[in-house]
């Protein structure tokens, strides 16, 4: 995880999809929650219909100016049915977990919809 709490560098994050008729789509990361899902509300990011693993709402990613984590969340924040993984490790239901810069996640089974996390941009 990069945390740039004590240096004077600022990070702008992005989730970029990977997979599906997004795949290239970047969305930035902004300070405060980003909400993944078939139907993640207003300017959440939405995925595909093809991609049927995914719940409403099945993750939400959280920044606060140095560091992103994501919650597996489903209904009422007790997890969806199949899932969230970062670089093929399952997440715990509701626990809020550490994203590292170009971590994988896959919401759902084998085949899900795909995101990158861009943590330091410094080099794009």
């Amino acid at each position: 995880m990069l945390d740039t709490s004590n240096t004077n560098e600022s990070i702008a994050p992005y989730i970029e999809d990977i997979n599906g008729d997004n795949a290239g789509r970047r969305t930035p990361i902004v300070r405060g929650e980003l909400n993944i899902g078939r139907r993640p509300g207003t300017g959440g990011v939405m995925v595909e219909t093809e991609f049927t693993d995914c719940s409403r709402l099945h993750a939400i990613i959280r920044f606060d100016g140095n560091r992103v984590t994501i919650v597996d969340a489903g209904t009422g924040g007790e997890g969806t049915p199949f899932g969230t993984t970062i670089n093929g490790q399952q997440l715990s239901a509701g626990s809020e977990t550490p994203v590292d810069h170009n971590a994988v996640i896959r919401l759902g089974r084998i085949g899900g919809k795909l995101f990158r996390i861009v943590i330091d941009t410094s080099d794009q």
